[in-house]
C-alpha cells in the first residue's frame, strides 16, 4: 500500500491499522511471511532441555525482495528480529507492547500508534 510516497508491505496474517492524527490507516495482509513450520534446528547444550530454533539463514519462507528505499515490510513480532540479524533494515513490527500506546478494544488490539525497529 502506498502511504505518502513510500510502499508498506504487510506480511503479517491480518489487516494492520494504523493510528495517525486520529486517523485510521488500514494495511490489509499481502502474504504471510513466516518462520519455516520444520521442527528446526537443535541449539546445543541448554541445561538439557529440547530447544529449537528457526532454520535461519536461508529459510525460504524469509525471502525478501531487494530492499528499496521507497519500500518497508511490516512483519510479525517473531520474525523481526530474525530478518534483522539478516542484515535487513527495511523491516519493522507493530508497536503492541505497553509504552508503544496501542489502542485496545475488550483487550483486544484495535490499532497501533506506530511501527517500530525489531
Amino acid at each position: 500500500m502506498l502511504y505518502k510516497n513510500l510502499n508498506i508491505v504487510n506480511l503479517t496474517p491480518h489487516t494492520i491499522n494504523l493510528m495517525v492524527n486520529g486517523e485510521d490507516i488500514a494495511f490489509p495482509s499481502e502474504g504471510n511471511l513466516r518462520v519455516n513450520n520444520g521442527a528446526g534446528k537443535p541449539i546445543p547444550n541448554v541445561q538439557g532441555l529440547p530447544l529449537f530454533g528457526p532454520d535461519v539463514p536461508g529459510n525460504p519462507s524469509l525471502e525478501l525482495p531487494a530492499q528499496k528505499n521507497d519500500t518497508i515490510y511490516i512483519v510479525s513480532g517473531v520474525v523481526g528480529p530474525i530478518l534483522k540479524e539478516m542484515g535487513r533494515t527495511d523491516v519493522f513490527v507493530p508497536g503492541t507492547g505497553p509504552a508503544d500506546e496501542a489502542i485496545r478494544e475488550n483487550g483486544q488490539i484495535k490499532a497501533v500508534t506506530r511501527f517500530k525497529r525489531p
